[in-house]
C-alpha cells in the first residue's frame, strides 16, 4: 500500500508566475494513479496544504483520504506537518511518497529509476551540490521499515532550516540511500523526471526524450 503525500502550496504565485494543482491532475492520473492501478498497487492520497480558492475543487477531483489544512507559516512548518502524517500512518502503508502540488511527471511511476529498490529514494544532486552538498527536495520515497532514519534526517533538516538537507543527512552519516539520477539537474530546466507547472509544458508520456544533465553548474556555485 502506498500513501501519496502532496505538500505545500496548492496555488502558487512566484515571480509573476501563477500555478495550481488543477494544471497537474490529468498528468498525475496517467503517470501516478492509473499506473499503480494497472500494476495492482493500492494507494491513498493525503493533502497537507493551505486554504486556497482551488482547494475544494482539487479535493473533489482527487478525493484524498487525509486532509490537513495548516496555517501558511513556512516551508519547514509545512513539511513538518507532512512528516507528522507519516508518523501517524507508518503502520498503515508500505511506502510513503512525498510530492509537491506543482510538478508533473515525464514517465509512469513504476518506471521511475530505483522504483523497485527498498529504503529511502530521492531524485538527484541539486545544482548547488559542488559547494553546498544539497540534494533536490521535489520527491521523497520512504519505505515503512526506514521511516525512523527518515525522521532523524528531518530533525537535522529542521536545524539547517531547509528540506534540501534531508538527503544530506544520509550522505554525511554514510547511510545508504537510492538516487534516481547521478547527474546534476535543475528542478525546472529539462529535468528527466518532472516538469514544473506554468514553467514547462505538460509532459507527453508517450514521447519521452531523456534530457541532458547540466555539465556546467558554475552559475549556481
Amino acid at each position: 500500500r502506498v500513501l501519496f503525500l502532496f505538500r505545500g502550496e496548492l496555488e502558487r504565485h512566484v515571480r509573476g508566475v501563477y500555478s495550481t494543482a488543477l494544471q497537474c491532475i490529468t498528468n498525475w492520473k496517467h503517470a501516478l494513479f492509473n499506473d499503480l492501478d494497472a500494476n495492482g498497487i493500492h494507494y491513498d492520497i493525503a493533502f497537507i496544504t493551505y486554504e486556497t480558492g482551488d482547494l475544494n475543487k482539487t479535493i473533489d477531483l482527487l478525493n484524498p483520504k487525509i486532509i490537513k489544512i495548516i496555517p501558511c507559516i513556512s516551508a519547514i512548518d509545512g513539511f513538518n506537518h507532512t512528516v507528522n502524517v507519516i508518523k501517524e500512518e507508518k503502520n498503515n502503508y508500505d511506502r510513503f511518497i512525498i510530492l509537491r502540488f506543482d510538478f508533473m511527471y515525464r514517465i509512469p511511476i513504476t518506471s521511475w529509476p530505483k522504483w523497485n529498490e527498498t529504503g529511502f529514494i530521492t531524485v538527484n544532486k541539486d545544482v548547488h551540490w559542488p559547494t553546498q552538498k544539497l540534494y533536490a527536495d521535489i520527491v521523497f520515497i520512504i519505505d515503512k521499515e526506514y521511516t525512523e532514519t527518515f525522521f532523524a534526517s528531518w530533525n537535522y533538516a529542521i536545524e539547517e532550516k531547509s528540506t534540501h538537507y534531508v538527503t544530506q543527512y544520509y550522505y554525511m552519516n554514510d547511510i545508504p540511500f537510492h538516487l534516481m539520477y547521478n547527474g546534476y539537474f535543475h528542478m525546472h530546466i529539462n529535468h528527466p523526471l518532472h516538469s514544473l507547472a506554468s514553467y514547462e509544458a505538460e509532459p507527453d508520456l508517450n514521447n519521452y526524450i531523456l534530457p541532458n544533465e547540466i555539465l556546467d553548474v558554475s552559475e549556481w556555485n
